[in-house]
């Protein structure tokens, strides 16, 4: 706020730790410099990094589309090699041939010995690759085939097979199985070549009759087993049999996704199959299964992920519809061991790792990051940033793919520290260059600002001086430029201060002068409604011990006439009359010199006291009060006491009055460190702005009142919306003056 007509100081930013001016001008040259650095680098570094991530998604989607069609083509070229095979007239002769094998094979349970030979092999080498998710007893009794020409099969090709296990399709001749066994040696070579060409797991005959797998090229112990009944019954290889039983197009194939497959030892699998036609009618299906060796091998390049100029982190992988994997992801085949660590810490469930751990493969287990999932849900190609399974940052592009019976989406991506590692570098070149810049900068602005300053200094010098009161000062003005000006300036100002020296000392003495006398003023008002009330207790204290007595006096003299009349009634009753109003004049007086010292506050309590005040209030004509009171007086001081009694003589006052009102109320109570009165009536108030009008004697003794205690004064009116007055008395404050 302005004070004596010298406008308020404008504050001023200063920076804390330049608080020279030479310091000052070379750090702001010097901050020029690099901001200019900061604002073109940042320019460059943002550019540049949104052409590296364009970049980066072209380069994923342009490998996600070739491993895309590479899939497609795969698949196609199966669904092609299926119906092929399936049509072939060697593969219903071969279908035949089986078929009329299997019947010659005695239908009696092999010998004891062959028996227990075969029981050893599911023992001890079939139940121990299941063992994750089978016990052996359990493997052993579910799966350990019951027909009796089922068994002589696996005890040929699985139990007295001399080739391990993973190689029992090396065997060829099987002579003690009669017809069976030369029809095993006439096809097997042929369909053996078939399966190796093209990088196919299995290949299988069944009979449309009874789902009997009369063949299998890798020999499993599904061979010999029915589809159509027992576990086998449950088993994928079983669905696709079914479904393609009921393809009637010659173009049609049934497909199932990959599922863990018993057979196979839980390993994922695909079957895709087609029926087999001899004059029309269906005798058979051709299977062939696919296991996910050739999909991982076409997906991961045959894990040459950097000449496919994935880096480091590239990859490519396949999602199913239900968000598990299709094919192997990069660092689970790169560092296996780091795979289950960052599982680990990404918090997947342990027994899930466990499982991954011990089928060698997340496929079929391993979900997908949330991303992914959203875009499955979508279904459409998009290109974006997310975060994968471990919780990395990575840069994505991903696509649907067309395979017949199969939802599945190729994903590929690459990490984000990887894919912007060029910008990082950037950024360090960036800095060093910044910082060469910086010092330059800084060599030029020390120079520059010593040649500036100097006669800066000068005047600060000068400045000093000056506000020490020396305003003899002067400058030497040598210069023709701005510092020139500003020394001119200076000298002007100097004049000016010494002019003005001696009306500011005259303006400091009408200023102390004007509090001395606002003060003496506040003691005077002070002092006056001390008088007041002592003149208001002289005046009581007169009328109760001198007007009292007297007044009392008449009327006993008027009693005796009273009764001295007795022989005149018209005198009697004169004297009657006067008695009884001198009797109401002395109670009226008695009233008065109440209410000029209230000495009932003291003696009743202030509740009591006002109480009594709202009922002659009341008497007199005024409207009912409503009121509420604290109860507890003692801690309030009586110089509060006797101000809000007046406040509330007043306020009533002004009520019965002017208020013409039909309701008051009124709160007295502490809250806190404060005493609140507030007087409300529901008259006519008064609208204070209107022209001419001027606040009563009453009002503005209340107001001072309350202000020589400390307090706060406030006074709302409106008109046809009543007054309210509010007090406030501090408890623990004194009276001014």
């Amino acid at each position: 706020m302005a004070r004596c007509g010298i406008p308020e100081a404008v504050p001023v930013f200063r920076l804390p730790y330049f608080r020279s001016y030479r310091t000052r001008l070379q750090f702001a040259l010097v901050l020029i410099g690099i901001s200019a650095i900061a604002l073109t680098g940042w320019m460059a570094l943002t550019g540049a990094s949104a052409a590296l991530r364009e970049a980066t998604y072209e380069r994923l989607t342009a490998i996600r589309e070739t491993k895309r069609r590479q899939i497609e083509t795969y698949f196609a070229d199966v669904r092609s090699h299926v119906l092929a095979l399936a049509a072939d007239e060697s593969t219903t002769q071969a279908l035949f041939d089986f078929e009329a094998g299997w019947s010659a094979i005695p239908a009696s349970l092999p010998e004891e010995a062959a028996e227990a030979e075969l029981r050893r092999f599911y023992r001890e080498q079939a139940a121990p690759m299941v063992s994750r998710d089978l016990s052996e007893s359990e493997f052993v009794d579910t799966w350990f085939p019951a027909d009796p020409r089922q068994r002589r099969l696996q005890d040929v090709f699985l139990a007295r097979n001399p080739h391990p296990l993973g190689a029992k399709d090396l065997l060829v001749d099987a002579p003690q199985l009669g017809a069976y066994g030369r029809a095993h040696q006439r096809y097997h070579p042929s369909l053996h070549r078939y399966l190796n060409s093209f990088g196919f797991y299995d290949v299988f005959l069944i009979d449309a009759r009874d789902g009997r797998v009369l063949y299998t090229v890798y020999k499993e112990i599904d061979i010999g087993a029915s589809l159509r009944k027992g576990p086998w019954s449950q088993t994928a290889l079983a669905r696709v049999f079914e479904e393609a039983l009921l393809k009637e197009d010659g173009d049609a194939i049934a497909v199932t996704d990959y599922t863990p497959y018993i057979a196979s030892h839980f390993a994922p699998a695909a079957f895709f199959a087609a029926p087999i036609r001899r004059a029309g009618a269906v005798v058979g299906v051709l299977a062939i299964q696919v296991a996910v060796g050739e999909v991982n091998r076409m997906i991961t390049a045959d894990r040459g992920w950097r000449e496919t100029g994935m880096g480091e982190t590239g990859q490519a992988y396949i999602v199913g519809e239900d968000r598990h994997l299709r094919s192997d992801v990069r660092i689970e085949l790169e560092r296996v061991d780091t795979f289950f660590e960052q599982l680990n810490a990404a918090g997947v469930d342990a027994a899930l790792i466990a499982r991954i751990r011990s089928a060698g493969t997340g496929i079929l287990t391993l979900e997908a990051s949330p991303d992914v999932a959203r875009w499955i849900a979508d279904g459409v190609p998009v290109t974006g940033l997310g975060r994968d399974f471990r919780n990395v940052e990575v840069l994505r592009s991903f696509a649907p793919l067309k395979v017949q019976g199969m939802k599945w989406f190729v994903v590929a991506e690459i990490e984000t520290a990887e894919a912007f590692g060029p910008v990082g570098a950037l950024r360090l070149r960036m800095l060093a260059l910044a910082g060469a810049i910086a010092l330059l900068f800084f060599g030029a602005a020390w120079v520059l600002a010593r040649r500036v300053t100097e006669p800066v200094r000068s005047l600060a010098e000068s400045a000093r001086r000056l506000g020490r009161g020396d305003f003899s000062t002067r400058l030497g003005v040598e210069a023709d430029d701005e510092i020139g000006e500003l020394a001119a300036s200076f000298n002007r100002m100097a004049e000016d201060l010494e002019r003005t020296t001696v009306s500011r000392s005259m303006l400091d003495s009408a200023n102390r002068q004007l509090r001395q006398q606002q003060k003496e003023l506040e003691d005077l008002a002070a002092r006056l409604i001390r008088a007041q009330e002592d003149e208001r207790s002289r005046i009581a204290r007169e009328l109760h011990d001198d007007l009292s007595q007297r007044l009392a006096a008449v009327a006993i003299e008027l009693g005796k006439l009273e009764r001295l009349g007795g022989g005149a009634p018209l005198v009697a009753e004169r004297a009657r009359a006067l008695r009884e109003t001198m009797a109401q004049i002395s109670k009226d007086v008695h009233g008065l010199s109440r209410s000029l010292h209230p000495s009932m506050v003291r003696e009743l309590g202030m509740r009591t006291a006002l109480a009594q005040k709202f009922r002659s209030f009341f008497d007199r004509g005024g409207p009912p009060v409503e009121f509420e009171i604290q109860e507890d007086w003692q801690d309030v001081p009586d110089e509060i006491q006797l101000a809000v009694y007046r406040l509330v003589q007043e306020s009533l006052q002004n009520v019965l009055h002017h208020a013409e009102a039909s309701e008051v109320t009124l709160t007295l109570k502490s809250d806190g460190p404060l005493l609140r009165l507030r007087v409300a009536d529901d008259g006519k108030g008064y609208d204070a702005t209107a022209p001419g009008w001027q606040p009563g004697l009453g009002l503005a003794s209340m107001r001072e009142r309350v202000h020589l205690l400390g307090g706060n004064f406030r006074i709302e009116s409106a008109l046809g919306k009543g007054t309210t007055i509010t007090a406030e008395f501090p408890l623990g404050g004194t009276a001014k003056g």
